[in-house]
């Protein structure tokens, strides 16, 4: 045992020898480095490029200096009170009348007055800024070929009271009570606020009001529109047989109470909830359709419930009655034009108040970029020209449609259909509603 703490002891001192020779070879290198190191700083401060170099550095503060203390006196000389008394007296002279007293004052205040309104004139003025609640389509389902045009604001229609118009507005003025109705590729209405030319507005019927109004201008356009497209008017329409599919639909209502009030024989299709509204109305005959789907009060994403074509096919074979126009006012059924063409007589038509499909839909990038480019250019040379540009045929979007409403409310001749309100944070139990089979008329979202 005392042999192995001999040897542990022994090696232990051997190292500690060691490390104090690498210690101090260590140290003497190190002082070895920066002796060398200093000689190089010496040599380098007393080069003669850095002594030009210091001699520039110092002459350059010194000039600083020197300009900064003469700019100093400058300002203390001027500043003097009894100095500038002096300095003007010397430029103008001892002697001051009344007379250049006044032009002096005269001038002051020209220029000044002048050079106030140059600025006010000039300045930048912030661009206003107004909050508002809005309700916008921020992303399409499935795969499309731009985005640029996102978000899009919804709606169609609208009402409200005028806040403000342009400059050359003739027809409208601030705070008339109106309704508004426009294109499918404008931005929407649904929105506290909105901007929209005055050939798309139309003062509102006085005995109505704002939420039943809004009820009307786009759907009673669209009524109208078929109307006209079938050449059927109060002259004309008495004794007519005239097939709406789908009666209870916001376009249906009209058309059902114009054609009553012309005396025509209306057929339509409603479900079973509708069919106190649809005689209401002024229907003469009833086809009650049938819903192949149970129906809840949560969002909908499909077409909503859909009869088969056989039951509808089946009584209008059942009561084996020919019409002079069917007109089709929704896809609650989804029967094509061939499916009605048996039951028209042989100068009847079909109409859609439906959305048409556009070529555009078709098209791929090229055919799109190029179509698109061929409606631009047709514009802006219509645009020139002076020309109404009715590219998507939408003349019947405007405000003598919308006084013609106007008139049939007020005499009467046309109620409005309103199912439901709702607030816009409801917006999807509202898209919910007006896509079942219990929607009656038109869903209305209010910013009240």
């Amino acid at each position: 045992m005392d042999e192995i703490v001999f040897r542990s002891s022994q090696k232990l001192d051997n190292f500690q020898i060691q490390a104090s020779i690498v210690a101090n070879k260590a140290k003497d290198v190190f002082v070895l480095y920066v002796e060398k190191g200093r000689a190089v700083l010496l040599q380098l401060w007393h080069n003669d490029a850095f002594e030009e170099i210091k001699h520039k550095l110092s002459e350059s503060i010194l000039k600083i200096i020197s300009t900064a203390k003469e700019i100093k006196s400058h300002i203390l000389y001027y500043a003097d009170p009894q100095e500038m008394y002096l300095a003007l007296l010397s430029v103008f002279g001892k002697e001051w009348t009344r007379r250049d007293l006044f032009f002096a004052c005269a001038g002051l205040l020209i220029g000044g007055s002048l050079g106030l309104m140059i600025g006010l004139s000039y300045r930048r003025t912030e661009p206003f800024v107004r909050y508002m609640q809005a309700i916008q389509c921020t992303n399409y389902l499935g795969t499309q070929q731009s985005k640029s045009d996102l978000p899009v604001t919804l709606g169609r229609d609208c009402t409200g009271i005028i806040t403000d118009v342009g400059s050359k507005v003739q027809r409208l003025e601030v705070g008339d009570e109106v309704w508004v109705t426009v294109p499918f590729w404008s931005q929407g209405t649904m929105c506290q606020t909105v901007l929209v030319p005055e050939k798309w507005v139309g003062r509102k019927p006085k005995n109505i009001g704002f939420e039943s109004a809004c009820s009307l201008p786009y759907s009673g356009s669209l009524a109208l529109s078929a109307l006209g497209e079938a050449g059927i008017g109060p002259s004309n329409a008495r004794k007519k047989r005239i097939l709406i599919q789908g009666g209870c639909s916001p376009v249906g209502c009209v058309l059902v109470q114009l054609l009553n009030h012309w005396k025509a024989e209306v057929t339509t299709t409603c479900y079973k909830r509708a069919i106190p509204v649809v005689k209401a109305l002024g229907a003469a005959d009833i086809i009650v359709l049938e819903e192949s789907e149970a129906i809840n009060d949560t969002f909908v994403e499909d077409d909503g419930p859909q009869m088969s074509i056989p039951s509808l096919i089946k009584q209008l074979e059942v009561k084996n009655e020919l019409y002079d126009v069917i007109i089709k006012t929704n896809d609650e059924c989804d029967l094509e034009n061939k499916h009605f063409s048996k039951f028209l007589k042989t100068d009847g038509t079909i109409i859609s108040t439906l959305p048409p499909a556009l070529s555009s839909d078709s098209c791929g990038a090229g055919s799109g970029f190029i179509l698109s480019w061929y409606i631009k250019l047709k514009y802006k040379l219509l645009s020139m020209l002076g020309l109404p540009f009715n590219y998507f045929d939408e003349t019947h979007l405007c405000y003598v449609t919308l006084d013609k409403l106007s008139e049939y409310v007020e005499d009467g001749y046309l109620q409005t259909v309103v199912d439901k309100v709702y607030q816009p944070h409801d917006i999807e139990m509202a898209i919910g509603h007006m896509q079942s089979s219990r929607s009656i008329g038109s869903t209305i979202i209010t910013f009240r």
